[in-house]
């Protein structure tokens, strides 16, 4: 059987060849209870490998919520305009009421888009359970008729505090451990499995395992191949480009 030169894997290369091998031997349905312990320990070291790739690349869930954070940023900006906005409408009441809502907003941070999240969260928050314990700042939201502004800012709020969450549950959730320790567990596993298969190749008369041996060298074949055609791109300097 094929020896696999895992010096030219990246980890998402090694991920990719464990993840083949692994779906053809179970594909083949071996029965086997030592190669069965085999290849669960495979699949297990599978899950990790993954899930600390996950754990050191939430690029994902960072995007998500800075796109939040936008929304929010700007529900807030727009409602602020508008409240500024309406401070020089002619009618009294509704200057009066501006007024009242301007003031509440410079008291919890007229910037506080430019804050971190965590203090930005918390003062959004005073100034919505400031404006729910007082009537007279409902009434004035009515007045100058910024109640959808204000439900926009709040749902903003809410998704923004809800993506942070999600990816604090998912970060907490994954094991510990570097990507360094999880390939170590799965290459020892892959060369385990690998001779594993040779041996019984060896040993026993022309069938499933033979099968398999010439299976998996055609995957080791393949994925060594686009392993050393990456590593060759990434090696290559940027070539010039003219317009």
């Amino acid at each position: 059987m094929k020896k696999i030169p895992f010096s030219v894997f990246s980890l998402d290369g090694l991920y990719r060849l464990a993840s083949s091998i692994v779906a053809e031997i179970k594909n083949l349905s071996i029965e086997d209870a030592d190669f069965t312990k085999l290849v669960a320990l495979a699949e297990k070291n599978l899950k990790h490998l993954e899930a600390v790739m996950l754990k050191t690349t939430t690029k994902v869930h960072t995007n998500t919520i800075f796109k939040l954070d936008q929304f929010f940023d700007n529900s807030f900006k727009a409602l602020k305009s508008f409240i500024q906005s309406c401070m020089y409408l002619p009618q009294k009441e509704k200057q009066k009421a501006a007024a009242i809502l301007w003031e509440l907003i410079r008291k919890h941070g007229a910037a506080l888009y430019r804050l971190g999240y965590t203090k930005q969260i918390s003062r959004a928050q005073n100034l919505f359970a400031e404006i729910e314990r007082d009537p007279r700042n409902q009434q004035a939201i009515k007045t100058i008729g910024a109640e959808v502004l204000f439900t926009q800012m709040q749902t903003c709020l809410n998704d923004l505090i809800g993506g942070i969450e999600q990816r604090n549950q998912f970060i907490a959730s994954q094991p510990e451990g570097t990507s360094s320790d999880a390939e170590k567990g799965l290459v020892e596993n892959l060369k385990n499995t690998c001779a594993y298969v040779q041996i019984k190749s060896a040993i026993t008369e022309p069938g499933v395992w033979q099968k398999l041996e010439n299976q998996l060298d055609v995957i080791i074949d393949e994925s060594v191949r686009i392993a050393r055609l990456s590593q060759t791109r990434e090696e290559q300097p940027e070539s010039e480009t003219t317009v």
